[in-house]
């Protein structure tokens, strides 16, 4: 599938820059993918630790780069970009349905990577935190709000932006 919605497509292909985040299981260093196929960087990227299998490259073994850094606005703003607008989606303390593994684990994970998150807040110009809090991990059926949520978030922090932008 990822395959098809990347177009098959490397990093070399790509008019944008792109870096994708993932953490090495051997190492447990953040790993910045920016060659290869991109589908195979996206699928590291999402391998989330316990629900989906790991991504060999190489001699690493890479899952999902929110282990270390569940935004890593820091990855873009050293490729130079200004201002740095990261969302942060991943702050569901909502209800987790917590009678089956994919409930369970997601609520570890978020709440290990909450407490990392706080600390590197600092590296965006920009949070947009939309409220999703009761938009579960696996809710597919509610992409359509939480695209609304989204864009109200950041409807909301359009005047810091272009404070950010007269400024800079």
């Amino acid at each position: 599938m990822l395959q098809l919605l990347t177009a098959r497509r490397s990093f070399s292909d790509l008019k944008l820059p792109l870096a994708v985040v993932a953490v090495d299981l051997i190492s447990g260093e953040k790993v910045i993918l920016r060659e290869g196929p991109v589908a195979r960087a996206v699928r590291a990227s999402c391998a989330i630790p316990g629900i989906f299998s790991p991504v060999k490259v190489g001699p690493q073994v890479l899952v999902d780069g929110g282990v270390l850094q569940r935004v890593p606005a820091s990855v873009v703003s050293e490729m130079g970009a200004a201002p740095v607008i990261a969302v942060d989606v991943g702050t569901n303390m909502g209800d987790y349905k917590l009678d089956h593994i994919f409930g369970v684990l997601s609520r570890s994970i978020e709440i290990m990577s909450r407490k990392i998150q706080q600390a590197q807040e600092k590296d965006a110009d920009l949070l947009v935190v939309p409220r999703v809090d009761d938009i579960g991990s696996y809710d597919f059926q509610c992409v359509e709000k939480a695209i609304s949520r989204g864009e109200a978030a950041m409807h909301q922090q359009l005047p810091l932006l272009f404070n950010y932008m007269k400024e800079g």
